[in-house]
């Protein structure tokens, strides 16, 4: 209502399960949403349970309220209550999941009947999570170099076995990425964690996180900007890996500047949640002998003073997910600008900043990178 009332261009969107969609204090307050036409999108993430009860079996019923009265239909042009159905993906989710072009994945399916997709009444295919599961496995034995016409006639133990060898023993970023993405999906700690310990013991742990973990981290950037895996995917991978990198950085000794250098400040904005991207950028200075000072998610600029005024910094870095809004992004980069000392670079990434790329009017020493990978080039 807030927003509506400033006449602001953000938005609120708000995640809900299934379970709780068919209770009382949802239908209040999405009834309150639309009969006041506020800009807010309701996302229902439909697993089909409540912790370990059957949602529909509870309410006796064959389909969720609103995806019954629904159907693709908008209540009013600004509220939007849609559905992550658990198993229907679209064939440019599994573009973005799978690596696979949707032109090579028809071919596939017609040649070597590889999946059966459900057809919707419009001709859509729809494919279940089998379906995904199957084609992440395709394709990392198809990028390690195995023929198509063999792979797709593999028994399911046969495929399992073949993508273990190919995804484990080869220290092959692609394909282990592929192995992380399937366990993501599964919601497997088991797999997922065995896989970056496989990595850690071949290649060692400087090449896993910045090959490997910052390939992976990558991935998923793109995959949550593209709505192609859940948010509860997105953090259930993110802290998985998280806790591989505190433990890294907790074993790492703490450079110190020499006389007349300065620290390497990291922090996100305040809001900004999304910690991982700045985790590694972390790991990698302190790695790399560049003495830091991390202070984590969500800090208000007021307290950066704090720091500025009582330690040496030769620059700042930091990593815009989410926050601040796109509306307020000049204003924030500006009042940063002004309080971070003059000689100190100010380094900056993340999807908020994607349309500031090209924007040659910054203030000296503000510079937008384009993802982690250019920013770290030039913070070390």
């Amino acid at each position: 209502m807030a927003l509506k009332q400033q006449g602001s261009s953000d938005k609120v969107w708000c995640f809900v399960g299934d379970m709780t969609s068919e209770t009382g204090t949802f239908f209040e307050n999405s009834k309150y949403s639309i009969n006041h036409d506020l800009p807010i999108t309701y996302v229902i993430e439909d697993n089909g349970k409540s912790v370990c009860t059957d949602t529909l079996k509870v309410w006796n019923c064959d389909e969720l309220f609103f995806a019954k009265v629904l159907g693709n239909e908008p209540f009013c042009p600004t509220v939007v209550i849609s559905y992550w159905m658990n198993g229907k993906y679209s064939i440019k989710d599994l573009e973005n999941l799978t690596g696979i072009k949707a032109h090579t994945l028809r071919i596939w399916e017609q040649r070597y009947g590889l999946v059966e997709p459900h057809r919707t009444d419009t001709n859509i295919r729809l494919y279940s999570n089998d379906d995904l599961k199957k084609l992440l496995n395709v394709s990392v034995l198809v990028h390690a170099g195995h023929k198509i016409s063999s792979v797709a006639y593999m028994d399911p133990s046969a495929l399992h076995a073949a993508v273990q060898t190919a995804a484990l023993e080869e220290a092959e970023y692609e394909s282990q990425i592929s192995s992380l993405k399937r366990a993501m999906l599964d919601f497997d700690e088991t797999s997922f964690t065995a896989v970056l310990e496989q990595s850690f013991r071949q290649i060692g742990e400087w090449e896993t996180f910045t090959g490997l973990v910052a390939g992976f981290i990558h991935t998923i950037g793109t995959l949550w900007q593209t709505d192609a895996i859940s948010v509860a995917q997105e953090h259930f991978a993110s802290n998985l890996i998280k806790q591989k990198l505190y433990a890294a950085l907790d074993a790492l000794a703490a450079p110190q500047p020499g006389l007349g250098e300065g620290y390497t400040l990291l922090y996100l904005p305040e809001e900004e949640l999304h910690e991982l991207g700045l985790l590694y950028l972390h790991y990698y200075l302190k790695f790399s002998g560049v003495p830091t000072l991390f202070l984590g998610q969500s800090v208000p600029l007021m307290y950066l003073k704090d720091v500025l005024t009582a330690v040496p910094i030769r620059q700042v870095v930091s990593v815009f997910t989410t926050c601040p809004s796109r509306d307020n992004l000049r204003s924030y980069i500006l009042e940063l600008r002004s309080l971070v000392p003059p000689k100190a670079n100010i380094h900056l990434t993340g999807l908020q900043l994607n349309d500031a790329l090209n924007e040659a009017e910054w203030p000296f020493g503000v510079h937008i990178h384009p993802h982690l990978g250019a920013l770290k080039q030039h913070v070390v």
